[in-house]
């Protein structure tokens, strides 16, 4: 009696595996950098040690979330979650670092674009201080976009036209400003001993004589 009630009053069902795809852990450090990116916007985070922490406490926060929860039920899925924890951590020390050590500054986060011709969402905006160019104030700007997937950024790719999304972005928010340059951040992870260069910018720069 009890069973039928469970199965056909309550319309219970069993519980559903899932393992954590991989476009869920893009979603995972994708979060983690937008909301650590806007700690450092408002200036609360002043040194590598409280961008670390900072993201794992977000990480932390998001693990607690029924998606990543269930995956700590077993050991190798236990290990997965705290070397995921700790990666998301690492990549926000490096977007941290991305800024102290520049010019530039964090002006936007998810800007939203609306155009004639076609719409998106930047995940960061940057720009550095104004400078004087043909007689005018212009600000320095830069497009990064987070890429947990694999990236292209051949010179082939760009001039035909394969590849266009940071430029088209570019082309909408360097209306007055200079453009500096488009990146992507590779933010996946890395199951290998190199530790140097994991999270550098990958992209184009603008390379004219202003």
């Amino acid at each position: 009696p009890f069973k039928n009630f469970a199965q056909n009053g309550l319309r219970l069902k069993e519980r559903e595996e899932r393992a954590v795809l991989s476009l869920d852990t893009g979603n995972f450090i994708h979060t983690v950098l937008e909301r650590t990116a806007g700690q450092i916007k408002e200036g609360g985070i002043k040194d590598d040690k409280q961008a670390y922490e900072y993201a794992q406490t977000v990480g932390k926060e998001l693990l607690s979330s029924p998606l990543y929860a269930a995956q700590a039920d077993e050991a190798n899925h236990a290990v997965f979650t705290r070397n995921l924890l700790d990666e998301a951590a690492s990549a926000a020390v490096a977007v941290y670092r991305q800024i102290a050590h520049s010019s530039y500054q964090i002006e936007k986060l998810e800007n939203k674009i609306d155009g004639d011709i076609f719409s998106g969402k930047v995940d960061r905006v940057d720009v550095a201080p104004a400078e004087q160019l043909n007689g005018q104030d212009r600000h320095f700007v830069r497009v990064i976009d987070y890429k947990s997937g694999s990236i292209e950024t051949s010179v082939s790719s760009y001039y035909v036209g394969k590849k266009l999304q940071l430029e088209l972005y570019m082309s909408a928010l360097a209306k007055e400003a200079v453009p500096a340059g488009v990146f992507y951040f590779p933010t996946s992870l890395q199951y290998d001993t190199k530790q140097t260069g994991r999270f550098q910018l990958k992209g184009f720069f603008n390379n004219d004589t202003l």
